[in-house]
């Protein structure tokens, strides 16, 4: 996202961190959790306004597949 654009500021520069997909105000968004793992999020965020991208980090594409906590859209 770095190269991109911001889709509300057109601002440039972006920071990124990978957070944890289950929180103490939330259930487990993602699969691959389990009692000593927890699957993340890639956040990114516009520097010049906030504003935040979410993504599953590539390592977790698989799981949304095939282990039916997601419907895929038509």
């Amino acid at each position: 996202m770095a190269s991109q654009q911001c889709p509300e500021c057109d601002g440039v520069e972006f920071y990124s961190r990978e957070v944890s997909a289950k929180g103490g105000y939330g259930p487990d968004l993602l699969p691959g959790t389990g009692w000593f793992f927890s699957a993340k999020f890639r956040l990114c965020i516009c520097a010049r306004c906030g504003y935040v991208k979410w993504f599953v980090p590539e390592r977790f594409l698989d799981d949304i597949k095939t282990r039916g906590k997601f419907q895929k859209m038509s």
